[in-house]
């Protein structure tokens, strides 16, 4: 296979998808498609950090390990605006906050004590100095780190540093292969995404014809530019998560039975 080992996201798996909104059914649906990893996604029912106790988190860890399933991290995508919005700034960082204490608790029943969880995030440009500060210390001491999606990468800063989204790049003309090349050694997290290359520009399935992505080429650069967390299949946007899945997985040399 080529690139960095693989996750999938369960972000942009609804209702009438595979798992029907069930958490333990979707990660079955992982299982079944020859991944070991999952991104779980931090705004759905029965996942959102309010939702789980100490007890509920501890379920959700040995479902994964049953399944055998590592975590590969965990989506929180807020729009970046609400963190820069006087009058809602404090629930987004509420709620950031509490998915770094469920990242790392998770994580470390998961993965081991010494994982390192990433909570995928967007944060903008304008993020206050003291709620950065705030994002960071809080990070340190649950033992999660912060994956800032947004574009210019941004350059690592202890437990908060950069994520890529191939599509995000694709979207404002930025090269995602040669981002991935520049900035892959310091990057917490990165997203396997397309665009399509037809007017409008919407999200496709990576290794569709019309697709924007060189998917290989992405992989390698990351893979030989030191990245050394998941890559993680993103679905957003997308009707059919099977044929999504199976067609990255193609796409980058998988032979599992997706």
């Amino acid at each position: 296979m080529i690139g960095p080992p693989l996750s999938i996201a369960l972000c942009g798996l609804g209702p009438t998808g595979p798992g029907r909104g069930d958490v333990r059914e979707q990660i079955a649906w992982v299982r079944s498609r020859g991944v070991d990893a999952v991104h779980l996604n931090a705004a759905a029912p029965g996942v959102r950090a309010r939702d789980l106790d100490r007890s509920g988190r501890r379920d959700l860890a040995a479902v994964l390990r049953r399944s055998g399933l590592r975590l590969g991290g965990v989506d929180l995508w807020i729009p970046p605006e609400h963190f820069a919005d006087p009058a809602q700034v404090d629930r987004a960082m509420a709620s950031l906050m509490a998915t770094l204490e469920l990242a790392g608790e998770i994580g470390a029943l998961v993965n081991g004590p010494a994982d390192g969880s990433v909570v995928g995030a967007v944060l903008p440009e304008s993020l206050a100095a003291d709620h950065l500060a705030a994002l960071a210390g809080h990070a340190e001491r649950t033992g999660a780190r912060v994956a800032d999606h947004a574009l210019p990468p941004r350059q690592a800063t202890g437990p908060i540093g950069a994520g890529l989204d191939p599509s995000a790049c694709l979207a404002t003309g930025v090269d995602p292969v040669m981002t991935a090349s520049r900035h892959a050694r310091g990057m917490f997290a990165a997203r396997l995404s397309d665009v399509s290359r037809m007017a409008g520009g919407g999200r496709v399935p990576v290794g569709s014809r019309d697709g924007s992505l060189d998917a290989p080429a992405y992989a390698v650069a990351l893979s030989t530019g030191g990245f050394e967390g998941r890559l993680a299949i993103d679905l957003r946007g997308l009707a059919d998560a099977n044929s999504a899945v199976a067609s990255a997985l193609r796409a980058l040399g998988h032979s599992g039975p997706a």
